[in-house]
């Protein structure tokens, strides 16, 4: 029996940071509204939760090489070429809500449109047969009349090191709470993300100016 190719390790050094915030709220407010304030101030932590971990990815993506992307056609060649096999089946394309505006008015020859709905998902949409995922204009800009299109694995390109996720907490009297009558919630994280393989993704700068 031949010996079959070894894999390669590789060190791959990371620095935890903490993520924290303090929300004080109104005792007040909570003992007179028939609102379910807390149940809301946990989901709101989850969605700064999101927020901070797509800042942290993107931060990491902005520092690759961008390529220009023309068209479509730019994009099919990104999966179909640019990418190795192993990585463009497990490819999304991701963008921000101008260039999904853009991506999503496009119509083929018979005037239908290009973006075509995930059978299961009837909401979300795909391109090429790969999600096409939306990320707000405020975090990933448009600049110069150029949209960013991100095409790959990010769970390929990026690593996340989670060592504790997000915990909620909090108190009416410690803090000065006691003092001003508050309950202080908070929540923490301790993460980072760090590259891992630049070629699971493309990123793109597609034209949306007419």
């Amino acid at each position: 029996i031949p010996e079959t190719d070894q894999p390669k390790f590789t060190k791959l050094s990371y620095s935890i940071t903490d993520y924290a915030g303090l929300l004080p709220l109104s005792n007040t407010l909570l003992q007179d509204t028939d609102q379910a304030i807390m149940t809301y101030v946990a989901k709101w932590f989850v969605k700064k939760s999101v927020a901070t971990r797509n800042v942290l990815i993107l931060a990491i993506l902005d520092g690759l090489k961008k390529v220009e992307f023309k068209g479509l056609d730019d994009i099919k060649k990104t999966l179909n070429v640019t990418l190795d096999t192993a990585i463009t089946s497990s490819a999304i394309i991701m963008t921000n809500q101008d260039g999904f505006n853009y991506l999503d008015q496009l119509k083929d020859a018979d005037g239908k449109y290009l973006l075509k709905d995930i059978p299961s998902e009837p909401t979300n949409k795909m391109l090429f047969g790969r999600r096409v995922v939306v990320i707000s204009n405020k975090v990933l800009k448009t600049k110069a009349g150029k949209a960013p299109v991100i095409v790959g694995d990010l769970k390929e390109a990026v690593v996340l090191f989670d060592r504790q996720q997000q915990s909620i907490d909090y108190t009416n009297l410690a803090a000065g709470s006691f003092e001003t009558n508050t309950t202080k919630v908070r929540a923490i994280e301790r993460e980072d993300v760090v590259a891992w393989d630049k070629e699971a993704v493309v990123y793109g700068l597609l034209s949306i100016s007419e």
